[in-house]
């Protein structure tokens, strides 16, 4: 496994995690629930745990894909300068929770209402930073995502390749050759 492969396995998963560790919140606050707003916040925790690894996994992705044709510096750069800044924001968040388990582990009250909207809000936020992270990392290696891609137009000649699979490949080659104008 080299360090693009790491990267782009763990890469989703603090995404996937605030998003759910947000639903669970949410639901755990609104339902004045504190049980369920506690798992909200584990979720938080876990989910800047597997940012740590897709962060600094992501010099090992560069190495690898920097010399790769299509690929270059001005793509790199931006999803970098983003990737500092939510990485930074999803530890705040996750030691923000790891906060609230403490803080109010043996109050009675439990975990005011100003510090779980506060939390769902540095959630939120940190959810549209790594999601436009992802999308500055995605455009690394997917031109299709690039502003100014064009899709190529299909024309009869590809629909005809494309129904006849094999026997197609071997008359284009032929007409390709001259042979067909041959007879």
């Amino acid at each position: 496994m080299n360090g693009a492969h790491i990267h782009l396995v763990s890469n989703h998963f603090p995404i996937v995690g605030v998003f759910f560790a947000i639903v669970v919140s949410a639901y755990g606050a609104f339902k004045k629930d504190q049980k369920v707003f506690k798992v909200g916040l584990a979720l938080f925790v876990i989910s800047f745990l597997f940012g740590i690894p897709a962060y600094f996994s992501g010099e090992g992705a560069e190495e690898v894909v920097e010399h790769m044709s299509g690929i270059s510096e001005k793509l790199i750069h931006p999803h970098e300068e983003a990737a500092e800044k939510a990485i930074v924001l999803l530890a705040i968040l996750g030691i923000s929770s790891i906060a609230g388990f403490f803080v109010w582990k043996k109050k009675e009250e439990g975990i005011p209402n100003w510090f779980q909207y506060s939390i769902l809000g540095l959630g939120f936020v940190s959810l549209l930073l790594l999601g436009w992270t992802a999308n500055l990392g995605g455009k690394i290696h997917h031109p299709e995502l690039r502003s100014g891609f064009k899709v190529k137009e299909h024309d009869e000649k590809d629909e005809e390749h494309e129904k006849s699979g094999h026997e197609g490949k071997e008359a284009e080659k032929k007409e390709l050759s001259g042979e067909n104008n041959k007879k």
